[in-house]
């Protein structure tokens, strides 16, 4: 149904391509800016609205997971104050360019896990008597029954 207007006209058709055309494009972290840091080695930040886009902290991270990339990563952390090109130009200058396979980032799933695990080989290690390394590579010989029994019997009381 078309909105009625005074004059009873059509309102002209919007053309969808040509306002994506007019929207500025903004880099994808994952799909662009890594791979020409880590692969290509092209400036892709030569715009300013992709300067303002630019997360420094996601780029570091991102960079922390590669070994070969891990010194500069620290290097940047320590500068926190760096200029958003400044940082990109630094890291596009000094990582050697390849295919690096896909490092997979630890969710929160994974990090409680090992928060749990920590949390499980220090009880072994109270009760048991273990170091914390040998028990943090037994945990998994211990079922959740028998750890609530480890801890109840360690409770303390008064």
């Amino acid at each position: 149904m078309l909105p009625i207007t005074l004059e009873n006209e059509v309102p002209p058709e919007v053309d969808i391509k040509e306002i994506l055309k007019q929207r500025k494009k903004t880099l994808d972290l994952f799909r662009e800016i890594l791979p020409s840091l880590q692969q290509t080695g092209k400036d892709l930040l030569t715009e300013d609205h992709d300067i303002a886009k630019y997360s420094a902290f996601m780029v570091n991270r991102a960079m922390s997971k590669h070994i070969d990339c891990l010194a500069v990563a620290t290097v940047m952390n320590q500068l926190p104050g760096i200029p958003a090109r400044s940082h990109y130009l630094v890291y596009l200058n000094t990582i050697r360019k390849y295919k690096r396979r896909f490092v997979k980032w630890k969710d929160d799933g994974e990090t409680k896990k090992l928060e749990n695990v920590e949390e499980k080989a220090s009880l072994i290690s109270a009760y048991c008597g273990f170091s914390m390394r040998y028990a943090r590579t037994v945990t998994h010989l211990y079922s959740d029954e028998v750890l609530a029994k480890m801890e109840k019997q360690m409770e303390k009381g008064g």
